[in-house]
């Protein structure tokens, strides 16, 4: 009888080993599937907020190179005014 009671003792321990075991898995399953769902989100909002940067970009981009468009216009015109205020002043 003894034996018999110290062997449903140590099976009952047992169980309780492996449900104890089976439960801390699956809440830091749970865990990791949580803080997976963040950094995936956070990737995600990451991926949006550079393709508003890389839009924002290639505004930028194109307004500097009209910019530069104009400046070199006017450098141009600028050195044609130079040239014909040295004319006049060697006409006076």
């Amino acid at each position: 009888m003894n034996i018999a009671l110290d062997a449903i003792f140590a099976l009952g321990g047992f169980l309780i080993l492996v449900a104890t075991f089976t439960i801390g898995r699956m809440t830091a399953a749970k865990h990791d599937g949580a803080k997976i769902g963040v950094i995936d989100t956070t990737l995600s909002h990451m991926a949006n907020d550079l393709k508003d940067i890389k839009a924002t970009l290639k505004i930028h981009k194109d307004d500097y190179s009209a910019l530069n468009a104009e400046l070199i216009r006017l450098s141009t015109r600028l050195d044609a005014a130079f040239v014909r205020i040295d004319e006049l002043k060697e006409k006076l």
